[in-house]
């Protein structure tokens, strides 16, 4: 039905999490670096906790901005930080998470979905991150409040290998373990041109990523 509304298909690779097949011990199935990167942030005295207020959402503005600073992307504006809780938080439609340091939160994670599954919907980041392995410690955070609530299974997101940024992100979510999927996103054609252009424009991206630098012509 998609389709009638102008989105185009496009497949994809997805990360899933079983997190029912854990045997209550959810860290064991994480990657050694993963693990490391967890004590490594909760050693600093880092506090993870679920977000229940909408003031404390409304208040991590910062935090959004901070993320989307030098990307091709927009942060979300305030009218979109509040949808998010009003249209999905509130209703139990999605769970905000968040890791703070010295009484700051310095990271916040959103997931959505039902009640045995969930889907890492977006995350914000402090820039330059202060705390090193706190994402791996609000994500492997989160995964255990979900499952403790009866939330079998985590669908990760996409894995995407086009820049070495996107690697990078990739390589986070498998740190996490799970299973690869296929599965199957939408993009919608506002217009044939922009379209094109952003095509144009990732392909550029990936050339300049894999120009050697002029110091390694030596």
């Amino acid at each position: 039905p998609l389709r009638d509304l102008g989105y185009r298909p496009e497949g994809n690779l997805t990360l899933i999490k079983d997190l029912s097949a854990c045997d209550g011990d959810l860290a064991g199935t994480l990657m050694p670096a993963c693990r490391s990167s967890i004590r490594r942030a909760q050693s600093t005295g880092a506090r993870c906790r679920r977000v229940d207020a909408r003031e404390d959402w409304l208040a991590m503005q910062s935090l959004n901005e901070d993320t989307f600073r030098d990307e091709p992307f927009q942060a979300y504006s305030r009218r979109t930080m509040e949808i998010i809780w009003d249209g999905f938080v509130a209703r139990g439609l999605a769970h905000v998470f968040a890791i703070e340091s010295n009484g700051e939160a310095i990271g916040a994670l959103v997931t959505c979905g039902s009640r045995h599954s969930q889907y890492y919907w977006m995350s914000f980041n402090r820039k330059p991150m202060p705390l090193p392995g706190a994402n791996n410690c609000l994500l492997f955070y989160a995964m255990e409040w979900l499952h403790g609530r009866g939330v079998r299974f985590m669908e990760m997101g996409s894995l995407e290998f086009g820049d070495t940024r996107q690697q990078n992100i990739a390589r986070f979510k498998q740190s996490f373990g799970g299973a690869i999927r296929p599965s199957m996103d939408g993009s919608l054609v506002v217009s044939e041109l922009k379209m094109a252009t952003a095509e144009w424009l990732r392909a550029l991206s990936r050339r300049v990523e894999e120009k050697p630098h002029p110091a390694d012509w030596k």
